[in-house]
């Protein structure tokens, strides 16, 4: 069932639905780490959803939007 929703949905929703999970586990253990991958989650459902590209060149915006993050952060 979830197989078939992965499949089927738009990339930049699932990142954004990544980054949803990752900042409410943020609020319910916090650490401030999962913050910093939540927004690395929700800048690229933004680059997806504005460029449409590939899986493999979304975890690689995913990679370097956390590092940017967290080392930011």
């Amino acid at each position: 069932m979830i197989a078939q929703f992965v499949e089927g949905a738009n990339p930049a929703i699932i990142w954004a639905i990544l980054a949803l999970i990752m900042a409410g586990a943020e609020l319910l253990a916090p650490g401030m780490f999962l913050i910093w991958l939540a927004i690395a989650a929700g800048l690229t459902a933004l680059t997806t959803l504005l460029l449409p590209i590939s899986a493999p060149f979304q975890m690689l915006a995913f990679a370097i939007f956390s590092a940017l993050a967290v080392s930011g952060g």
